[in-house]
């Protein structure tokens, strides 16, 4: 997952660059320019996780949701711990 952090990096900060634009006095042309570029960068950023990030090893039937930590959760009607 390394990877894909610098894509990540550049779409999160630019998205933040362009939230706060119009309260920090930027010209409304650079941020229809901005609105424009934004959905590229955020289809890159997307691509870049589906092809080179890592799939979780464990699943949704083993009781796991999104990879999450150790919590319980029900599996089958039953409660289960996963230490």
């Amino acid at each position: 997952m390394k990877s894909c952090r610098i894509p990540v990096l550049v779409t999160s900060l630019f998205l933040l660059i362009y939230t706060i634009s119009p309260h920090i006095g930027v010209p409304h042309q650079y941020i229809t320019i901005a609105y424009v570029v934004s959905p590229f960068l955020v289809i890159w950023m997307v691509l870049s996780v589906l092809i080179q990030g890592e799939p979780p090893h464990r699943t949704f039937e083993e009781g796991f949701w999104y990879d999450d930590e150790s919590a319980p959760r029900s599996v089958g009607g039953t409660i289960s711990s996963r230490e």
